[in-house]
């Protein structure tokens, strides 16, 4: 076997040590520690569970409300909870003013997904409550402010027909409208 002439040895190690040398470099300015390296990693495996709430005015339309976080409409939601369905009583009392509500029919379905808050994949656990409730208790428009918040009524038409919704929240509205 014919031995490698010194000079590509010594231009070899050079390479090498020049490709070290800018690895630590870039690593040593870099605003990514390992800290939230770590973070984002317990991030992806967290369970992300949270409570939507249904509402279906006389026309069909689902109430949506408009979420700063995901710049678009989303289902009325809350951190899912241990007494989860006094929690989306209490949620809807709370956020929309809604006293009594009737919790109609629940179901749970597990969503990996794209969020956009957090700029990566999750895995999303939702719980849906569809809900009825006393039509006198929202306003009459098809988009209101209550509390500080933007809500707005929509149809599936209108969902899919809003791009970024549809592209943010595409999963969910097909869930509603295959379940509810």
């Amino acid at each position: 076997m014919k031995e490698l002439p010194l000079f590509v040895i010594i231009l070899a190690l050079a390479m090498l040590c020049g490709y070290i040398a800018i690895f630590v470099f870039s690593i040593y300015n870099s605003r990514y520690s390992l800290e939230a390296f770590l973070k984002d990693i317990t991030a992806c495996t967290n369970e992300h569970n949270f409570s939507l709430l249904l509402l279906k005015d006389s026309h069909g339309r689902f109430l949506l409300k408009k979420d700063k976080r995901w710049k678009t409409y989303l289902f009325p939601y809350s951190r899912t909870k241990d007494d989860d369905i006094l929690g989306i009583k209490t949620f809807a009392k709370e956020t929309l003013n809604l006293s009594p509500i009737e919790i109609l029919s629940i179901k749970e379905e597990d969503f990996t997904k794209r969020s956009v808050s957090a700029n990566m994949t999750k895995t999303y656990h939702h719980i849906f409550y569809n809900c009825s409730f006393e039509a006198e208790q929202l306003p009459k428009k098809d988009s209101f402010k209550i509390n500080g918040t933007k809500y707005k009524w929509f149809s599936f038409d209108d969902m899919k027909l809003d791009k970024d919704l549809w592209l943010k929240n595409s999963e969910n509205i097909v869930f509603v409208e295959t379940h509810f």
